[in-house]
């Protein structure tokens, strides 16, 4: 396997105050275009690794630090959440926006798709997890369990469950057609308390088998 580097131009800036900002960044389906934000920047860059002499494209739509990026299977839709507690989609690659499909009372810290893009998952420090319908914007039910803000989630690869981890390390399984919780997994993380620069992470494995957690 050959292996190469890749410098970006630098589209993102730390954070004023010196403090450490969190970096989201992920790659579409194809990999034809590579999508970066900072929770100390109000912007989104949309990123073409092929000519990285050209200046990013640049979405424009939060008021706040940009915490949470998420894709679309098929990579045509783009979801952003913010400190400015909003969830906005845009279409992709284009960058054109769409909506602003729903707020919370307090920041967002992580989205996530489910298998078929019909559902996106939403959470942050309110504790509590809306599962959004992407077609018509609805909120198709609210998920509470957690004690602390939620910084991980991921929908298993039958579409069947969503796994949940806050930052004090508990994870939680969820029917996410039902909203019942399966099981609590107390303590399967660090408690990172209220540094918003790191978070506790998850993962399904492609078969649905095994969920990795950071820790």
């Amino acid at each position: 396997m050959k292996v190469r580097s890749l410098k970006l131009r630098e589209s993102h800036k730390s954070a004023a105050n010196g403090n450490g900002s969190f970096c989201s960044i992920l790659w579409d389906l194809q990999a034809h275009h590579l999508v970066t934000a900072s929770s100390s920047e109000t912007t989104i860059s949309v990123h073409d690794p092929l000519l990285t002499s050209n200046s990013p494209k640049i979405l424009r739509h939060h008021r706040d630090g940009v915490t949470a990026l998420a894709l679309s299977p098929n990579s045509t839709c783009l979801a952003s959440g913010s400190i400015d507690h909003s969830v906005k989609l845009y279409k992709f690659p284009g960058g054109e926006f769409q909506s602003n499909i729903t707020r919370f009372t307090l920041p967002i810290r992580v989205l996530a798709f489910n298998k078929s893009g019909s559902l996106l998952a939403a959470a942050g420090d309110d504790e509590g997890i809306k599962l959004i319908n992407t077609i018509d914007g609805s909120i198709a039910r609210v998920l509470k369990g957690h004690k602390g803000p939620v910084t991980g989630l991921d929908f298993d690869p039958n579409n069947e469950y969503l796994a949940s981890i806050d930052s004090i390390g508990t994870v939680i399984f969820w029917e996410h057609q039902s909203g019942r919780v399966l099981h609590t997994l107390k303590g399967i993380a660090p408690d990172i308390g209220s540094d918003v620069s790191v978070m506790n992470v998850l993962s399904w494995s492609p078969e649905g088998e095994t969920l990795a957690v950071r820790v």
